[in-house]
């Protein structure tokens, strides 16, 4: 089989508008998944997705091939948001002895000790004040940094 260099171009061509379009995709399935959890509501962020998608849907769905390889992709960008928006960080200033325990990192010692500073020196300002703890070094700070909070 030879192919002449009229049909390799034609054949290259094909191939970066099918690049093109399923890029374009997935750059509006991530514009649509930020704007679901910064908390736009999702019916604006879909209809601007949707009628975005309408006309570039045509081409992908004439073509089964780029059709397929799609799909994983939504379906495992759809997972991370479903468990982000739950989460939400331990508020030192009001936390009970259990809620710090649940944070990893904060042991039964550690916790008495988070509530036993609060009592004295009042509410906590930032989380770098979990240094005047005792049992809270830098490595452990910056271990449970996530999952606490001042508010």
């Amino acid at each position: 089989m030879s192919v002449e260099p009229v049909h390799a171009l034609i054949i290259i061509g094909v191939l970066v508008i099918a690049l093109a379009t399923s890029l374009t995709l997935l750059i509006q399935q991530s514009m649509s998944l930020a704007h679901e959890q910064t908390g736009i509501p999702a019916a604006s962020a879909a209809t601007g997705a949707s009628a975005a998608q309408a006309p570039q849907s045509t081409p992908a769905a004439s073509e089964p091939a780029r059709a397929t390889p799609d799909a994983p992709a939504e379906s495992t960008v759809a997972e991370p948001t479903t468990t982000a928006p739950t989460f939400t960080p331990v508020d030192l200033n009001t936390a009970s002895q259990a809620q710090l325990e649940s944070v990893k990192g904060i042991g039964p010692v550690t916790a008495a000790n988070i509530i036993a500073y609060r009592a004295s020196a009042g509410r906590f300002t930032s989380l770098d004040e979990l240094l005047n703890v005792q049992g809270i070094g830098a490595k452990t700070l910056e271990k449970i940094r996530p999952y606490v909070g001042v508010r």
